[in-house]
């Protein structure tokens, strides 16, 4: 095998990994639009509560709730994938009541 074979094999590796990255990330983001698109109506409203569908970094830039407050009532940490988790996740994960959870959140809102 000579040097023009491993250069070709480390493109094919390479544009592998480029289509692969691309499929997540259009994953990602079909599931993400199929997930707002059913709560379009939500957006429409004119008094707009904290749902528990709502992702945390949803409710960070929507909601004027200050971030240490939010991520203390759920008792977990600030970190880049946990905003990315729905109220409703975090309820099941730490078995929170969901209802009391929400209340509490709403409440917070200034």
């Amino acid at each position: 095998m000579g040097k023009r074979d491993n250069w070709r094999i480390s493109y094919i590796i390479a544009i592998i990994i480029v289509v692969l990255l691309i499929a997540l990330f259009c994953v990602r983001t079909i599931r993400h639009y199929s997930e707002f698109k059913t709560h379009k109506d939500y957006f429409r409203q004119s008094n707009q509560k904290i749902e528990e569908w709502m992702p945390l970094g949803l409710v960070l830039n929507k909601f004027d709730i200050p971030t240490e407050a939010l991520f203390q009532k759920l008792g977990i940490k600030d970190t880049i994938s946990n905003r990315k988790l729905a109220i409703n996740q975090i309820c099941k994960k730490n078995n929170l009541n969901c209802t009391e959870v929400l209340n509490e959140l709403n409440l917070l809102e200034y």
